[in-house]
């Protein structure tokens, strides 16, 4: 029973760490700022109505509750590449605390990861408004928190291997902004699943992303549960990742300040 007390001590530790540096970010992001955490909120909705004002006004796409539909499945996405990007320079901006202090360059990729969820959880309520003043919302709704975390999961050992990565190929911040500039089209975000040609439907069905978003756009746009299927595709693709992110960390940790 000790054990176990000394073990749960140890977690809650590390859990008040990883979530005071994640605060520390947020602060220092907007000390002194006008809006301050108000930007958190001003930046989605911007690129959420330039996106309804192109693709619904100008390109017409059929798609009942389209802001609905498009909140849902950018929220999500925005989440991703925010932490990823982050997550690519974290390392190396806290290199000095690394070099000197014996401190697992975990706390500081979780922390930013961490930081960028509360982000969104934040921005996430501006989809759930829309849904509920468009009538969407329901039971359903109160599982969300269950169905976004094989996000939560996946983007977090996405920003270790990433944090890991960048440290030794410099190049992996300026090659990630054109990756995901790209990515994004290969997820049903502006678009639907019925939109895309017979023979392209594997590419987007099995993108990762897609998987991992589906049921955000799913329970709020479509009002209904996610299936089985998509679930379980999500949680074992968050814990393959998670296996790799632990081998990556094990295998580098040790050796990673002579690369800082």
């Amino acid at each position: 029973m000790s054990a176990f007390s000394s073990r749960l001590r140890e977690g809650l530790l590390i859990l008040h760490s990883i979530m005071y540096l994640a605060y520390s970010q947020i602060y220092r992001r907007y000390c002194g700022s006008l809006l301050g955490l108000g930007w958190s909120l001003m930046s989605p909705m911007i690129m959420i109505a330039v996106y309804y004002l192109a693709f619904r006004i100008f390109f017409r796409v059929p798609i009942e509750n389209f802001a609905v539909y498009l909140a849902a499945g950018l929220m999500p996405w925005l989440f991703v590449v925010n932490s990823v990007i982050a997550s690519a320079k974290t390392l190396t901006n806290h290199r000095d605390v690394l070099e000197n202090y014996t401190i697992s360059p975990l706390l500081f990729l979780f922390s930013t990861v961490m930081a960028e969820w509360l982000f969104f959880l934040m921005s996430y309520v501006v989809a759930i408004i829309f849904a509920a003043i468009s009538d969407l919302t329901n039971w359903t709704t109160l599982l969300l928190p269950v169905y976004l975390m094989p996000l939560f999961i996946f983007t977090a050992a996405s920003g270790v291997i990433i944090g890991y990565a960048s440290v030794h190929f410099r190049d992996i911040p300026h090659l990630l902004g054109v990756f995901f500039a790209l990515a994004f089209w290969f997820v049903p975000i502006v678009y639907h699943w019925s939109f895309i040609p017979e023979g392209y439907v594997d590419i987007i069905r099995y993108n990762p992303l897609s998987i991992l978003i589906t049921p955000s756009q799913v329970i709020l746009h479509g009002n209904a549960l996610p299936s089985l299927k998509v679930f379980l595709a999500g949680i074992y693709l968050s814990l393959i990742w998670v296996a790799f992110a632990l081998y990556i960390h094990r295998r580098f940790r040790k050796r990673i300040v002579y690369y800082l």
